[in-house]
């Protein structure tokens, strides 16, 4: 349990630093859970226990799915930076990043899908973590696609009404400074 927090405190320090903000960190780890809650159904529907391959299957799709909740939020950011407004950039990022995201999505979860239902052979000491990837994928992209832009939207909205300026902190230096970058 320790390792979870750990990783989850390496992944928000490097999302920090990328995004040069200390709030849409959590924006884009607001996606892992999303990719539990195909975790949890797929070990339903199979009646497959939890075991310590399927936690692993779980650590590799946090990194997966915060890849593609980094995808979409970095490209609002981007989006925002070129002087487009935070509705119209959340609408244009999901329209523009959609694609790449499903594609990844549907070729990883393809090429999981032969490990986690035997096609071709079958390793059952795999098939947990396939299962947890594969399913935790799915329903993790379709979330992220969905919730992640709502959410952003919300967290600005916040940011705005505490802080009287954006989550982005790039975005309120260049209106700060008139439109200069320093």
């Amino acid at each position: 349990m320790r390792a979870f927090f750990f990783a989850f405190l390496v992944i928000y320090l490097i999302l920090a630093s990328f995004f040069k903000s200390l709030v849409q960190p959590f924006v884009v780890m607001l996606a892992i859970p999303f990719g539990l809650i195909g975790v949890v159904f797929a070990f339903l529907v199979h009646g497959l226990p939890l075991s310590f391959l399927a936690i692993m299957g779980i650590v590799g799709l946090n990194g997966i799915v915060v890849n593609d909740s980094i995808v979409l939020v970095h490209f609002i950011n981007k989006l925002r930076a070129g002087g487009m407004s935070r509705a119209e950039s959340i609408v244009k990022a999901g329209q523009m990043r959609i694609r790449p995201v499903i594609l990844t999505t549907v070729t990883t979860a393809g090429g999981l899908s032969t490990v986690a239902y035997g096609l071709g052979g079958k390793d059952p000491f795999l098939v947990p973590m396939a299962i947890a990837l594969c399913w935790g994928l799915i329903f993790a992209t379709a979330l992220t696609l969905i919730v992640i832009p709502c959410i952003y939207s919300i967290i600005d909205d916040l940011m705005i009404k505490i802080t009287h300026h954006t989550s982005m902190i790039r975005m309120a230096r260049l209106e700060n400074n008139g439109g200069v970058s320093s």
